[in-house]
């Protein structure tokens, strides 16, 4: 029971600094010590997605640990990864099944292809999904 008491205070955490608009100090709780998520993303953080040990990121931000990051990025444990070239606009939602990454928001491209509001990527690439969708924001 200790363990779940801890992942729902991490949960509570997370989300009170990500969810500020400076998501540079977003860190997470273990215990009683905090830990830095590296530098950061240079906005805000509108959703995020947790698979395994990655924990998938999206929002209004361009930058993620000082790379390049349009939008959307993944957090390892220890770094930031970009994923591809990422999108044209916010991520308002992401979600992870297996291994595909999909997000939803106010985007038009996706990873340099038309994608209307939802998207997939699939570790290596992005797609769109089928004609996407249109007339407002996206949950998944």
């Amino acid at each position: 029971m200790k363990a779940n008491h801890r992942t729902v205070i991490w949960a509570i955490v997370l989300a009170l600094s990500i969810f500020s608009p400076q998501v540079s100090d977003a860190s997470t709780f273990s215990d009683a010590n905090w830990s830095a998520l590296g530098s950061g993303v240079n906005s805000q953080v509108l959703s995020l997605a947790l698979s395994g040990s990655n924990l998938f990121a999206g929002g209004d931000f361009n930058t993620a640990g000082g790379v390049s990051a349009n939008y959307i990025a993944k957090w390892n444990g220890s770094s930031w990864s970009v994923l591809g070239s990422g999108l044209d606009a916010p991520v308002y939602a992401v979600a992870v099944s297996g291994n595909n990454v999909y997000a939803g928001g106010d985007f038009s491209m996706a990873g340099g292809l038309s994608a209307n509001a939802v998207a997939q990527w699939d570790g290596s690439s992005w797609s769109s999904l089928d004609s996407g969708i249109s007339g407002g924001y996206v949950c998944i």
